[in-house]
């Protein structure tokens, strides 16, 4: 099933593998928030002239200029002069995971920990890559070791709370993050932090106190008015919550969820082409912001640009080749289609190996199994997606079909019924009706 998008509404996700399956206006901050600090190639700084830090030096300009193959060549050269070249090691992780090689960058992470292991900020690093692949206790394991090795700087602090956050574990994130606060309490981003993790939690009123001392502290700064426009949005406050999120972007253009969730106004109101122009003026900010190109994808489809969807899906899945999101609506759009099902099979099966209880993917890898005439690998799969307590009309429709095409035409009868008692004018009620009507007749 298309894992679809309504605006504006509240509903996060929890375990830091799933997606959203309806898009609030804090995503896009919680992306932000989670995007700063674990930076694979921070590691630059000035550096005594040496054979191994020419060719880093090198590299630094060629990844400037985003010529990632030589970039990984210079690196390389480096670490032949020095193995234990740190700044290039990270550089060559940083190289892997912009390219989809998650198990490359991980080895180059733990690499860097041999050579450093005392430096906070590359356990920070290791821990992204282990929680992109949603190995959570090795995650939190390198960020408590982080925690321990920093005693000055927040980022272990806020990337701990950032990954109980992404797993829903609020309560644990807030401590991190108010721990973050005391050690430096003039600093935005545990207030910006708290303010996202009391939206998720719904206390309102505690955001809207986070935000006003954002606004204290840092006044300037866009990020106050995109948190309060989110507070306003979730309230349905959407004209005031517009005049915010148009205000961050004055204080700082390139502050890009305040444009994503700009679009976000504009496409709760149908006009997809002014939420598309918003969507792209993000990605000309942020080019992998996967939210932005998530929410282009709902824009394009909504205006009927099915080719468009595809290759924003394809965009994210080049940023994060395990978005379950991605993997999901691109498998579906394949196996409506009819094409590339071997495809959409491969990419459902991915997206039920990072979500295999969501009913969702289920039925998607049911129905792409269904698609290819596998009629027993798609009866199981629908059904998992059954129980698991789909509610959509969609999965009995499916699940129906499948048992037609099995002979089996009292499940299939029961399944219809139960599509329609769901939704009585669901847009294949009317194919619905006609296929019962057959069943009854051949009964």
């Amino acid at each position: 099933m298309f894992i679809r998008y309504l605006l504006i509404v509240v509903l996060f996700f929890s375990p830091i593998c799933a997606f959203s399956t309806v898009p609030s206006p804090v995503d896009t901050l919680l992306e932000e928030l989670t995007r700063e600090g674990v930076n694979l190639s921070d590691f630059d700084r000035p550096l005594p002239p040496s054979p191994a830090n020419e060719y880093y030096q090198q590299g630094l300009l060629k990844l400037i200029n985003n010529n990632l193959v030589e970039a990984e060549n210079q690196f390389k050269k480096a670490l032949e002069k020095d193995p234990r070249h740190l700044p290039s090691i990270m550089a060559l992780a940083s190289i892997a995971l912009r390219q989809g090689r998650i198990n490359e960058a991980e080895r180059r992470c733990r690499e860097a920990v041999k050579v450093a292991p005392k430096n906070s900020r590359v356990r920070v690093a290791l821990s992204q890559v282990l929680a992109m692949e949603n190995k959570i206790p090795e995650a939190e394991k390198e960020l408590r070791k982080a925690v321990d090795l920093e005693h000055k700087s927040i980022v272990p602090l806020m990337s701990l709370g950032n990954l109980y956050n992404l797993q829903g574990k609020f309560e644990e994130a807030l401590k991190e993050y108010e721990a973050a606060s005391r050690m430096n309490p003039d600093h935005p981003d545990p207030h910006f932090a708290m303010g996202i993790t009391y939206i998720r939690m719904n206390r309102l009123d505690d955001a809207m106190k986070e935000a006003e001392k954002l606004t204290e502290l840092a006044p300037k700064n866009p990020i106050p008015y995109v948190l309060k426009g989110a507070l306003y949005a979730i309230q349905k406050r959407f004209d005031e919550a517009e005049k915010l999120f148009k205000t961050a972007i004055e204080k700082d253009y390139r502050f890009y969820p305040a444009h994503v969730n700009l679009g976000n106004i504009y496409l709760g109101r149908g006009d997809y082409d002014r939420a598309i122009e918003k969507y792209k003026e993000a990605l000309s900010i942020q080019p992998n912001s996967i939210r932005a190109h998530l929410m282009l994808s709902h824009a394009y489809l909504l205006k009927g640009e099915v080719e468009n969807a595809k290759r924003e899906y394809k965009q994210v899945l080049g940023i994060n080749p395990m978005d379950v999101t991605a993997m999901n609506n691109l498998a579906w759009l394949y196996a409506e289609s009819g094409e590339n099902l071997d495809e959409a099979v491969r990419l459902a099966e991915g997206a039920k190996s990072r979500a295999p209880k969501s009913p969702n993917v289920l039925d998607t890898l049911g129905w792409a199994y269904y698609k290819k005439g596998d009629y027993d690998k798609a009866l199981e799969n629908i059904l998992q997606a059954t129980k698991q307590g789909s509610k959509e009309p969609d999965v009995y429709y499916h699940l129906g079909l499948v048992y037609m095409e099995k002979g089996m035409k009292g499940k299939a009868l029961e399944a219809f019924k139960k599509a329609l008692k769901l939704d009585p004018n669901f847009k294949k009620a009317s194919e619905i009706r006609e296929r019962m009507k057959e069943l009854i007749g051949q009964r």
